[in-house]
């Protein structure tokens, strides 16, 4: 089961506040429910990074291989979700050789300020070089070079918007080598090009007899920005820390002159992610390996003004399970536009060695309150990493994933870590036609988030796609039949069912039938007009509603709508999204009765073998179905759950149940064609020569195809359908044994693979698509 946990421990918080109802909005995704095409030149785009324009849109940069090195491109999309420059970019950088890992601030005037690695020297020696591009898309100034002395390497640059003596700017930190050991070096740059810390810049730490790297940094306070990095200075790597001055570039003279330690606890810490802890010191996050060298944990730190540590010497464990955690990101949790502490998430295998989501908050206590228990957040099977947070400036927090690297989920969370959209397990942002290798997250700046994403093309290579998530947006296909068309599914003797469209309370169209289970409702008036579609019972008068809109030139979706005659909530698959609507469904006939309860008749010979439910990823009951296919779980107290059916072979697919006092919920259990759960290779890792990948497929003419790719995107082996033999005891069952050898025969590497499994039905023309990963370990 995945999680993806939001929690805000608030420093303020002296006492436990009872726990009311949530009420649930819809979040949703507005812009192409596709996304937007941000370039998709026929090459490959990737290591993409996003600002925000100040106007409720995004600019977007890149790495670029159209030409015949790595260059910088650029693309600007406006908060409707259109883009705004050139078709697949403008130019940012096109120098000699390849210009690599850009970073991005906005410049405060709908443009932004952008740096990067640059090899144009031809010397083998990369600098960091800094553009501004204008609002309009133009380059403002030619490229500056950010340091000019020398022969050095200059590696990894991050970047935050400043305010340099009153005048729009950038400080830009990065990692640089002389001789044998790296240093860390940094410099503001203002919105004309003029370098402001000297030619030279400002040397941050001096590592003269280590290594030094991986460079990040925030604005602790109008004035100050703190740096902080990994540092091997003393055998290990630690995390040090500095605070520079953004108007003269000093660094502070309270701190020692090569950074404070923030960690110096033995064996490795690494990755460290920084934000403000909103009194001009700042909390960090890495992920540790002082309990072993090969299971990390996640740690945090707070330093404040003067750069002492404020939390237990070498930091606060955010989570110590016994399975690895990594990969941390961390942002601010602001109320009000106070920052009251930060939001750390971070990839967790406890559970699931092909990794889940997980998050805690912590405020600025000391130490800080943490939550002894995870709340459950999501469920879905195979592999969620790459988490990405954003504050929604509301006490809480809008966090995005990638689920088995063709979709993107995004779930918003209040302070106590309780989701405040309904959608299960979150939103869907985008599904992809192939593996998505990197996502980045944004607020819109009205409580919503920009997700940009680089995706495997229709040409081979990697695209750059956008999408806007915001709460109660509704937005799916649009298509040029004027009207709506309802598909109904009947049952529990329901014989006749009125659809209404009405808007501002007053009916526009109706249409009934009792004879072939469809409904039409057309001549709606143009796109954006709000209506509320309405669907009443004619035997059991039981009316349901839900609120929708018009987009031009029309509204047009195909809604399978399953009735429970006492359940409360209408599911339905929107042009194959998944989406649900909350209905409010009136059933007078409802039973009532002290507790809560689950039920269902199903059919004899279902079968289903026991049904169970999960409440913070733990089975909490678990019962048989009979015979004649009847189960039913009395006394439940209010809650949500997750429901599950298994059929002696695969679980179903599951299902949110929200119970509340004296409710009967009933559910429809679905089982899924290629459950992602019966996906998977044994060994994993592979030790040996081999690995056999099993899957499950429910279709009764399949036609299968593996694929199977490396870390970096790059096709491996493509295995065809006659490669794929049936399992002998379940023709439901195939499998393939993989030789870990590529499409020419030759022995692949250690590594991490993903495989692809995509299996389409012949006679329909229905596809199913699964990947996972795997490691290969000679």
């Amino acid at each position: 089961m995945k999680r993806f946990v939001l929690i805000s421990i608030l420093a303020f918080f002296a006492f436990l506040v009872p726990s009311t109802e949530i009420a649930f909005a819809e979040g949703g995704i507005a812009w192409d429910p596709q996304g937007v095409p941000v370039c998709t030149e026929f090459t490959t785009e990737q290591n993409i990074r996003m600002a925000p324009d100040g106007s409720g849109g995004a600019i977007i940069v890149w790495e670029d291989f159209r030409g015949p090195d790595a260059d910088i491109y650029a693309q600007r999309i406006d908060e409707n979700g259109v883009v705004q420059w050139a078709q697949n970019g403008v130019v940012v950088s096109t120098a000699l050789f390849s210009q690599l890992l850009p970073v991005i601030v906005g410049d405060g005037s709908g443009g932004a300020i952008i740096a990067w690695e640059d090899w144009r020297d031809g010397t083998g020696y990369p600098y960091i070089y800094a553009v501004r591009i204008s609002s309009n898309g133009a380059t403002a100034w030619s490229d500056v070079k950010l340091k000019d002395v020398g022969l050095v390497k200059q590696y990894s640059p991050e970047i935050v918007e400043a305010d340099i003596l009153g005048v729009n700017g950038a400080v830009i930190v990065w990692e640089e080598r002389s001789g044998i050991f790296d240093s860390i070096y940094a410099q503001a740059i203002d919105e004309t090009g003029a370098v402001r810390w000297g030619s030279t810049g400002v040397q941050v730490s001096s590592g003269t007899t280590t290594f030094q790297g991986c460079p990040k940094l925030i604005k602790s306070d109008s004035d100050n920005v703190i740096i902080t990095w990994e540092d091997q200075r003393n055998g290990n790597s630690d995390i040090y820390a500095h605070r520079i001055e953004i108007d003269t570039g000093l660094k502070d003279l309270s701190w020692n002159v090569n950074g404070n330690p923030v960690t110096l606890e033995t064996s490795h810490q690494r990755e460290p992610e920084i934000v403000s802890d909103g009194s001009g010191g700042a909390i960090i996050t890495w992920t540790d390996w002082r309990d072993t060298a090969t299971r990390p944990d996640i740690y945090a730190q707070r330093i404040d003004f003067d750069g002492a540590r404020l939390w237990t010497t070498d930091g606060v464990p955010i989570c110590t399970k016994d399975e690895p955690q990594s990969n941390p990101v961390i942002v601010n949790n602001i109320v009000a536009g106070s920052i009251e502490g930060a939001i750390i998430a971070w990839e967790d295998m406890r559970d699931d060695p092909m990794g889940d989501i997980y998050a805690e908050g912590v405020g600025s206590d000391d130490p800080p309150l943490l939550d002894e228990e995870d709340t459950f957040v999501a469920g879905g099977f195979g592999l969620q990493v790459s988490p990405r947070l954003v504050s929604d400036n509301a006490g809480g927090g809008i966090g995005t994933w990638i689920e088995n690297y063709y979709k993107i989920f995004a779930t918003r969370r209040n302070q106590d870590g309780q989701p405040m959209w309904s959608s299960y397990p979150g939103v869907l942002v985008c599904e992809g036609t192939g593996i998505i290798i990197d996502s980045q997250i944004i607020s819109d700046g009205s409580g919503g988030a920009i997700v940009a994403w680089v995706g495997e093309g229709a040409g081979g290579g990697f695209d750059i796609f956008a999408q806007r998530v915001v709460e109660g947006a509704v937005i799916e296909e649009t298509a040029s039949i004027a009207g709506i068309v309802l598909s109904f599914f009947e049952g529990g003797g329901i014989t006749g069912v009125e659809v209404e469209a009405l808007k501002d309370d007053e009916l526009v169209s109706s249409d009934f039938t009792d004879t072939d289970g469809y409904y039409e409702i057309t001549d709606l008036a143009p796109g954006g007009t709000p209506y509320e579609v309405r669907a009443t019972w004619i035997e059991n008068d039981i009316e349901s509603s839900v609120s929708m809109e018009a987009f031009a030139p029309s509204y047009f979706f195909d809604f399978t709508l399953e009735i429970d005659y006492e359940l409360g909530t209408i599911v339905g698959s929107v042009s194959g999204v998944e989406k649900k609507y909350i209905a409010g469904l009136s059933c007078p006939q409802s039973k009532r009765m002290s507790g809560s309860e689950l039920q269902k008749i199903l059919s004899p010979g279902s079968g289903i073998a026991f049904v169970e439910l999960e409440q913070r990823d733990k089975v909490i009951v678990r019962v048989s179905v009979e015979m004649d296919g009847n189960y039913s779980i009395p006394n439940l107290l209010p809650g949500r759950f997750i429901a599950r059916a298994y059929n002696g072979t695969i679980y179903s697919n599951p299902r949110m149940v929200n119970l509340k006092e004296g409710e009967t919920f009933k559910v429809n259990f679905v089982f899924g064609i290629m459950p992602g759960e019966t996906v998977f290779n044994y060994p994993n890792p592979a030790k040996s020569d081999s690995t056999t990948i099993r899957y499950y497929c429910r279709y009764s003419d399949p036609e299968a195809e593996i694929k199977i790719y490396n870390i970096a995107g790059e096709l491996v082996r493509k295995v065809g359908d006659s490669e794929i033999n049936r399992d002998g005891t379940d023709p439901r069952i195939y499998r393939f044994l993989w030789d870990c050898k590529n499409s020419s025969g030759k022995k692949v590497a250690s590594g991490i693979y993903i495989y692809m499994v995509v299996v389409k039905e012949k006679s329909s023309g229905a596809t199913k698509k699964v990947i996972k990963r795997m490691a290969v370990v000679r």
